[in-house]
Order: structure tokens, then C-alpha cells, then sequence
């Protein structure tokens, strides 16, 4: 489980035990080179839901972000986290704010298996620190997870490969995908490393975790292949060093409650003694 979307490859104890590497499979063994912007709000009902709001955000700079962020999410956050989730949120405003940036709901499942997966053992209040994060960006945190959830489900009930291509006769889905390929095909769509993603999330849920199938949906999509494969290769190695720095903050904090267990029993031992009915040594 990684957050709210089950069976993510992307969950630090999948990469740290290598549950995907079977089989050659995209983030795995020596296909390591295949290891790894707001809301539609006026998204068309029989038709493909490909918004650009990257432009029609306007200027804003990375700093009146952040600025936004630390108001929606004033909660001290651990550095272990705050450290990523600061650079995660410079890059994606440089995502969605660029000129030619355009939601989907690729991007979405791709940005949500990243965030619910660097997440994952937070213990603070992941929802609003989420609705924060995506609010300073000028966006719609329920339309990403209504979208990401929607996807993840056509893609799940996929029978096969070619029922996870774009059709523009097929479903809602497919057809949101055909506009994805349309809109890359035009060059009014830019390309950022969530669709990686988010295309490597569709394939798995649907059970098609080879490099063929990798390509096949890439090259469908328009989406650069060889942008995708780095991306993926890319993403897996921040996962991997996550897993690391969890570790390692888990056997700091064993080592703390350790230390507060040995002072406790001591001043325990201290205050039992000075509480004997002899009391505490006197000298003479």
C-alpha cells in the first residue's frame, strides 16, 4: 500500500527488497535504464480532459510559493521530509507554471505516486500538508486524487495491453489519453518527469511491467522515451536513498529511547532509594 493508491512498485520496501526486479521487468535487474502542473475545471464531459493552465497561471515566482506553502502549513515539518518536499515543490511549480504545461490525469496519478510515496510514514497531518502543497501551487488538491483514483481504476480493470492505449473511440480514459498524444503531437505540450510516471503506474496497475509495453505506451502517448526511461531511473534512485535516510533516522531514534529508558530506570532507582525508611546515607 502507498497512501491512498494499493500495490505501487514505488513503496520504499518494494524497491528495498526488489518485489519488481523479477523478470526483467521496467525498474529492474539490467533494464535499470527503464527503472526510472491545477485542476481542469473546465474539463469537457465526452472528451478528452487535456486543460492548459500553465500560461493562464500567470507569472509567479518559486519564492511567493513557498511563501504560500509555509502559510497554508505552518506545522514544523521533519527535515527528513520538509528537505524533499522543498525541492519537490520548487520543480513542480517550475512545471506548472511554464507556458506550455497541461494537467491530465497522467500527470496526476504520476505526482500523486510520488507524494503519497515519500509520504508514507509521515505522521503528521498528510492530508493537509498535502491540500497545503497543492493549493500554493494555485491547484485543486481534490481533483488530483479524484483523477489519479479514476485513472488507477480503468487501469486496473485493463485486460491487456492494447486496452491501456489512447483510442479516441474507446473509454473516458482512452480517450483522455488520445488527447495527451494530440496534444504532445502539436507542440503545445510540454513534457515533465510525473508523466514518466504516471505511464509506468498505468503499466503496472495493468499488469504490463515489461520494457516493450513500456515503450509501446510511451511512443502512443508521444511522450520521449528516452526522457521517460532516465525519469523512472531517476526516481527509483531517490526512492532507494529515502529508504536509506528512513533507516537511518529509525535507528537514531531506537538509540534515543534507549538512552531516555536508561535515564528513566536511573532516576527511578534514585528516587526509590531516597524514599527507603532509612533514607538516603547520612555522614557523619
Amino acid at each position: 500500500r502507498m497512501g491512498t493508491y494499493p500495490g505501487s512498485a514505488f513503496r520504499a520496501g518494494a524497491i528495498r527488497n526488489g518485489t519488481h526486479n523479477a523478470g526483467g521487468g521496467i525498474l529492474g535487474g539490467n533494464q535499470s535504464r527503464f527503472g526510472l502542473g491545477a485542476q481542469g475545471r473546465n474539463k469537457q464531459k465526452d472528451g478528452p480532459s487535456v486543460v492548459a493552465f500553465g500560461a493562464a497561471k500567470g507569472v509567479v515566482p518559486v519564492s511567493d510559493t513557498k511563501k504560500r506553502f509555509l502559510e497554508l502549513y505552518p506545522q514544523p515539518i521533519p527535515s527528513l521530509y520538509n528537505t524533499v518536499i522543498q525541492e519537490l515543490l520548487v520543480q513542480q511549480h517550475l512545471i506548472e507554471f511554464g507556458s506550455r504545461f497541461e494537467y491530465d490525469k497522467v500527470y496526476a496519478l504520476g505526482f500523486m505516486s510520488v507524494f503519497d510515496g515519500i509520504m508514507e510514514d509521515y505522521k503528521g497531518d498528510k492530508q493537509r500538508l498535502f491540500n497545503a502543497y497543492i493549493g500554493s501551487l494555485q491547484s485543486n488538491p481534490d481533483q488530483f486524487r479524484k483523477d489519479a483514483r479514476s485513472i488507477q481504476e480503468w487501469a486496473t480493470g485493463a485486460s491487456s495491453l492494447d486496452n491501456l492505449m489512447p483510442d479516441s473511440s474507446g473509454t473516458q480514459v482512452q480517450k483522455d489519453l488520445a488527447g495527451i498524444s494530440k496534444a504532445f503531437g502539436s507542440g503545445k505540450k510540454a513534457y515533465n518527469k510525473f508523466i514518466a510516471i504516471g505511464i509506468f503506474r498505468i503499466l503496472e496497475l495493468g499488469s504490463s511491467m515489461d520494457p516493450a509495453s513500456l515503450e509501446k505506451l510511451s511512443t502512443a502517448l508521444g511522450a520521449p522515451l528516452d526522457k521517460v526511461t532516465s525519469d523512472l531511473a531517476t526516481y527509483k534512485a531517490l526512492l532507494s536513498k529515502l529508504t536509506k535516510a528512513r533507516e537511518l533516522m529509525a535507528d537514531v531514534l531506537e538509540e534515543q529511547r534507549k538512552r531516555q529508558r536508561q535515564r528513566d530506570a536511573e532516576m527511578a532507582d534514585k528516587d526509590k532509594a531516597e524514599s527507603s525508611p532509612e533514607g538516603p546515607m547520612q555522614l557523619a
